[in-house]
């Protein structure tokens, strides 16, 4: 998007009577659309509402968004993705909303269809440092729906949480393997895995070497 509303408020360019109602018009209609997916924004700003130049309008920045009681898994996924794909890698409010909602166990599999995992394993692997965390704080709430799991294999996570794992002053040695831990309980995750750094993992979720297989025999 070229701008927000609050840009062309402050810029004193003036807008017709045409401008003014379209505007409005795509207002209510994202909002008649976010409260049908029974989410609530509670941060609508004109710097929330940015435009591009054709006029389009959308509504962004779910930071402080939640969802109510009668929160539909459905629409709260198509929510998700016209807002998460906005950016890319997502921010920070973007990560935190996620997590959140991620929390509602029918959610998740609703927020995977929404295209998040992908711009999540995009900030795992180039994101500074908080984001990496955040990036693996939701994955690792995702992936406990066996669908995330299969999606986030084939994102490329295996990747990032090799590298991460691997390098002891990233500080996320930890995370990252928590995360692997439980993406391990797929055959997916098992061929990503001896393909990435050639470790051999059975569906059970072990890691074991040659030399422990011959020891056993």
């Amino acid at each position: 998007m070229n701008t927000d509303l609050h840009q062309i408020i402050r810029s004193n360019r003036g807008l017709s009577e045409e401008h003014r109602q379209y505007f409005l018009y795509q207002i209510l209609r994202g909002l008649k659309y976010i409260h049908s997916a029974n989410v609530i924004h509670r941060d609508l700003k004109p710097s929330n509402l940015v435009l591009n130049a054709n006029c389009d309008l959308k509504i962004c920045d779910f930071g402080l968004a939640r969802p109510t009681a009668k929160s539909n898994k459905n629409g709260l996924g198509l929510l998700l993705l016209s807002t998460s794909l906005s950016c890319s890698p997502p921010s920070s409010a973007t990560v935190t909303t996620i997590l959140n909602l991620s929390q509602i166990e029918e959610n998740k599999a609703a927020i995977g269809r929404s295209g998040a995992i992908p711009l999540l394993v995009n900030l795992l692997e180039c994101g500074g440092f908080c984001g990496k965390k955040d990036a693996s704080t939701a994955l690792y709430s995702l992936c406990s729906a066996k669908e995330n799991k299969i999606r986030a294999v084939e994102s490329g996570i295996m990747k990032p949480l090799v590298e991460l794992m691997a390098n002891f002053r990233s500080n996320m040695v930890d995370k990252s393997a928590y995360v692997l831990s439980i993406l391990v309980s797929v055959l997916e995750t098992c061929a990503a895995l001896v393909e990435e750094c050639g470790i051999p993992v059975n569906p059970a979720g072990n890691w074991y070497t040659e030399r422990a297989d011959h020891d056993k025999a």
